[in-house]
């Protein structure tokens, strides 16, 4: 059976269930910046990423973060990653 591609839940916010990954559950992406640099991000989105699995004795986990290079411009993958950093919850402080 070949893998499903997934996304992230309604308004980003993840919760998708997502059996033998660590966690159980597609992440959410309002949180991005406390995890990966904006690097990083637009690196998961030009190349994808399969997540890690809770159980090695197990199937993988079904969703997956598939690679859009060749499908987007890297303008558009840019645009995407400025979208979720703009979505980022602002620190308080000074």
């Amino acid at each position: 059976m070949a893998a499903r591609v997934g996304c992230h839940g309604l308004q980003l916010q993840g919760g998708v269930p997502n059996p033998n990954s660590q966690g159980g559950e597609v992440p959410s992406l309002l949180h991005a910046s406390d995890d990966y640099t904006k690097e990083e991000a637009i690196k998961i989105i030009r190349n994808g990423k399969v997540p890690p699995v809770d159980n090695q004795a197990k199937p993988a986990a079904p969703l997956y973060m598939p690679s859009w290079k060749g499908l987007l411009a890297d303008e558009d993958i840019n645009r995407i990653a400025d979208y979720l950093w703009s979505l980022q919850k602002k620190k308080e402080g000074w």
